[in-house]
Order: structure tokens, then sequence, then C-alpha cells
């Protein structure tokens, strides 16, 4: 359930272009069942994935159906709780959180992070810990166009 959701919400905010995207939100509110479904069953589930996907969805989602900042943090906050070694979160916070709170500061720092740790002792599989650590590098190569 949760590489369900995980694959549907980056379909939708890397592909689905931003004026289409009001006709797809019905799929946002399909993973937001799934995603409930998920923290009854294994909030923790994969280093806090869930929770962040959580934080993705309310991201992503139009205020008038329900998106909120405020809810994302919550949620990105229980995803690093869950998973503190992972760099799943760090790296998602940089990449989608604050370039929209404008907070480089916390973008520098997170990517920082991420950058500072080891490929393979991160909690997830080594081909993702790279894959977060190759992204990191580019985000702070796009951080002017970003902010």
């Amino acid at each position: 359930m949760g590489y369900w959701v995980t694959a549907v919400l980056y379909y939708f905010k890397e592909v689905v272009p931003d004026p289409l995207k009001v006709f797809d939100a019905r799929w946002l509110t399909r993973t937001r069942i799934v995603m409930e479904r998920v923290e009854t069953v294994k909030p923790e589930w994969s280093g806090g994935a869930n929770y962040f996907n959580l934080g993705i969805y309310y991201l992503a989602t139009p205020k008038s159906m329900g998106g909120d900042l405020g809810k994302a943090e919550e949620y990105f906050e229980k995803a690093a709780s869950s998973g503190p070694n992972w760099l799943l979160t760090p790296w998602g916070k940089a990449k989608y959180y604050y370039p929209l709170t404008g907070d480089r500061e916390a973008f520098n720092q997170e990517l920082e992070w991420v950058l500072a740790r080891t490929p393979g002792n991160t909690g997830e599989p080594y081909p993702w810990s790279i894959y977060f650590i190759k992204q990191a590098h580019e985000l702070k190569a796009q951080a002017d166009e970003l902010f």
C-alpha cells in the first residue's frame, strides 16, 4: 500500500502539469484513504515513509481540499522521528517543503545532513541512499532557482 501511494504522489507532483492537477486531484483523496489505513496498520512503515507521504499529501493538496502546510510539517516531524537515520525526510523537506516556505537556511541544513551520510548506513536500501545523496548535490546546485 505504501509503495502504491508513493508512486501516485510522485506521479502527481513530478509528472502532472500544474494546470491539470485540479482534474487529477481525486487521486490525492484516494491516496489519503490508503495512507490512513497504513497509519492504522503500521505507521512507522519504511522509516516513516507513510508519515512522509502524508506530509507530501498536505503539501500537494489544494487548500480547498484540505491542503495544510502546518499539517505537512507535523507529518514530516513524525517521519523524522520514525526514521532518524533515513534520508527520505530531510531530502524530501529540502526538495518540496522549504522552497514553499522560503527557508533557505533549513534547506541547506537538511541537504548538508544528507550529504554527510554514508550510503548503505542510512536505513533505506543502498540504491535509495545513493539516489538521495545524488539528489542533494543537485538540489544544492539549483538553490538559486528554487528560492
